[in-house]
C-alpha cells in the first residue's frame, strides 16, 4: 500500500469508527460504500479496507452479499 492510499485507508477508519462511537451511525445502521466514499470525498478502495478493519474489531458485521452493518457497541 503506497503512502496515500494508507492515509486515505487511516483517515476513512478513523472517520467511521468516530461515527460508530458517537453514534451518527447507529446499530443496525447498512454502511455503503459508495454512500462512505461520496461522504468522505475518497475513492471506495480506503473504505473497503476500513470497514473490514472496524468488522475485525467487531465495530460492524460484514453479511455476505448484504454489506456492513453497525453493531452494538458493547463494554
Amino acid at each position: 500500500m503506497d503512502t496515500r492510499t494508507e492515509c486515505a485507508y487511516l483517515h476513512a477508519y478513523s472517520m467511521i469508527q468516530r461515527n460508530i462511537i458517537y453514534f451518527r451511525y447507529c446499530p443496525g445502521d447498512r454502511l455503503k460504500i459508495c454512500d462512505l466514499a461520496n461522504e468522505l470525498d475518497m475513492s471506495p478502495t480506503p473504505i473497503r479496507e476500513a470497514l473490514a478493519r472496524l468488522s475485525n474489531e467487531g465495530f460492524i458485521d460484514c453479511r455476505s452479499q448484504r454489506g456492513f452493518f453497525v453493531k452494538p457497541i458493547t463494554h
